[in-house]
């Protein structure tokens, strides 16, 4: 269950790190997101390096960890037995277990917030390694939904600990951007 962050050469100054929100996202599932971002930037399209964090991985292995499928599954069950749609179980199951496992474990919690630094630095690393010095890189997150309650956390433990070679003033990592869509935090931080 090794989170092995994305990696790319830069051909700019600029990256982009999108942050899904619940769902089963993969790799390759967000197309459409994508090339509707990279149309955003316009003619400076080519220039910017496009990341995409997906970490549901980490809350699926956490919930096979707990054993939880089972409670889950007894839950959904009956639910499903009033509505006819033979997925709805499956389905109900994996959007509380994406948003339960982040929110209220702390080690579920623990182990996205380090694969997300672990991306965080590999992006600084790569622009590093393309020839952009951290203080000249142009770094903006977008998150969505969960995604946003995630990157407040990691913005949050970066600031806080210099262990992670993330800070404003001492490590000159900098993010021009972060815009949150449909942002839980206030709601979850209650």
């Amino acid at each position: 269950m090794a989170f092995v962050p994305q990696s790319q050469r830069w051909t700019g100054k600029r990256a982009v790190l999108l942050v899904h929100g619940i769902g089963n996202s993969r790799p390759g599932d967000d197309a459409a997101l994508l090339a509707s971002v990279r149309a955003a930037f316009g003619s400076d399209a080519a220039d910017v390096a496009c990341y995409q964090l997906f970490y549901d991985h980490i809350n699926d292995w956490f919930t096979e960890k707990v054993n939880a499928t089972a409670l889950l599954t007894q839950a959904t069950t009956a639910l499903a037995a009033r509505i006819n749609d033979d997925q709805i179980g499956a389905t109900i199951a994996e959007y509380v277990g994406d948003v339960l496992w982040p929110v209220l474990s702390t080690s579920a919690r623990g182990a996205v917030r380090e694969a997300y630094l672990a991306q965080l630095k590999r992006i600084t690393l790569d622009g590093e390694e393309s020839g952009v010095p951290i203080r000249r890189q142009r770094l903006t997150i977008i998150a969505h939904s969960l995604g946003c309650f995630h990157t407040y956390e990691v913005l949050h433990h970066a600031a806080k600990y210099a262990t992670h070679l993330l800070q404003p003033a001492s490590h000159e990592v900098k993010f021009a951007n972060v815009i949150f869509m449909a942002s839980p935090v206030q709601l979850i931080r209650t």
